[in-house]
């Protein structure tokens, strides 16, 4: 089983099915939308990010991991989104430029042209971050000047760990 996130792939419907999941939560153990933040990795990150493309106020807060948009990429989103995306610098499996798969049938997008919609949906004034850090194995990029109850920040791992 994998999540559904694919535009125009027929089944089960994402923002549904994790609706009802929050409010199953908040019946047994008292939880809300209004505080629970959807996160996932790989193909979980890219559910997550059409999950919030496209109903962004069923979840307080977006954090996908290591998951953008595949091309093409959508021409907007709503907002506005509070998203926080991490990323490998150095990821093969989903490179930050994107890649094609299955003989060039698939193709993942650019995570940096993803940021670009996450910009305007938020309507960020600047293209630019308004702050670049590093901390430790991180490098990390934030925009200000955004609509209000939004965020938008990028954090990419800069090491390999070998196991």
């Amino acid at each position: 089983m994998s999540w559904n996130f694919f535009p125009g792939w027929e089944g089960r419907e994402e923002v549904g099915f994790l609706t009802d999941v929050v409010a199953d939560a908040s019946e047994r153990f008292g939880t809300s939308s209004d505080t629970v933040l959807l996160s996932g990795f790989s193909a979980g990150g890219f559910m997550v990010n059409y999950l919030a493309c496209d109903a962004p106020e069923t979840f307080s807060a977006y954090a996908p991991v290591s998951g953008g948009f595949w091309r093409p990429h959508p021409v907007s989103c709503e907002g506005p989104v509070k998203l926080f995306h991490t990323h490998g610098w150095s990821d093969n499996t989903v490179p930050l430029e994107g890649r094609k798969l299955g003989g060039g049938r698939f193709e993942q997008g650019d995570i940096f042209a993803g940021l670009e919609i996450w910009r305007e949906a938020n309507q960020c004034w600047d293209e630019k971050p308004s702050g670049f850090s590093r901390d430790g194995d991180f490098m990390l990029r934030k925009w200000n000047g955004c609509a209000e109850d939004a965020a938008l920040e990028m954090a990419a791992v800069v090491v390999s760990y070998c196991l």
